[in-house]
């Protein structure tokens, strides 16, 4: 999407984020902190409707909270074996800050860490890095239809193997 590069708006449309948390405080921070003239802020009030919104491509970005419990990484594991051709872009925020580099392409898409008590400039880099990140080949690798390697394999083996005399 050209514009999403520096996390522009295109065509005058918000990207949409859902945020699925149960901690009041949680939402407080997201409400205040999110740059809501880039971001469109809605609440996913169950575990389905964040799932429902994710294979429906409903959302542009779907942040979960893992700090408060098993919920958020319920969520997360489903998305994960869903195996989707769709991006799922996830933002998971996390009791402590996470390791450096800890944000990357999972199978289903750029998977970002950020540390509950987030700034507002760790929460808008944050978001702005899932609409951005780069596939490493991840998703082809998880895919087992998407590209057959085994034919080279094959045929590599059987012209290696000797005339018999």
């Amino acid at each position: 999407m050209p514009g999403a590069a520096e996390g522009k708006i295109e065509n005058g449309l918000k990207h949409r984020v859902m945020a699925y948390t149960t901690d009041v405080a949680t939402r407080y921070l997201l409400d205040i902190c999110i740059d809501t003239g880039k971001f469109e802020l809605q609440y996913a009030n169950t575990s389905e409707d964040a799932f429902d919104a994710a294979e429906k491509k409903g959302v542009d970005i779907l942040v979960l909270d893992g700090s408060d419990g098993q919920l958020g990484a319920d969520v997360l594991r489903r998305i994960a074996e869903a195996k989707w051709k769709h991006l799922v872009r996830v933002v998971l925020l996390m009791d402590k800050p996470p390791k450096p580099g800890s944000n990357h392409m999972r199978p289903f898409g750029p998977f970002c860490m950020l540390e509950a008590f987030f700034t507002r400039q760790r929460l808008n880099a944050t978001l702005n890095e899932a609409l951005t990140i780069k596939d490493s080949g991840s998703r082809v690798r998880a895919d087992d239809k998407f590209f057959d390697v085994t034919i080279f394999n094959k045929r590599g083996a059987d012209q290696k193997q000797e005339p018999e005399a």
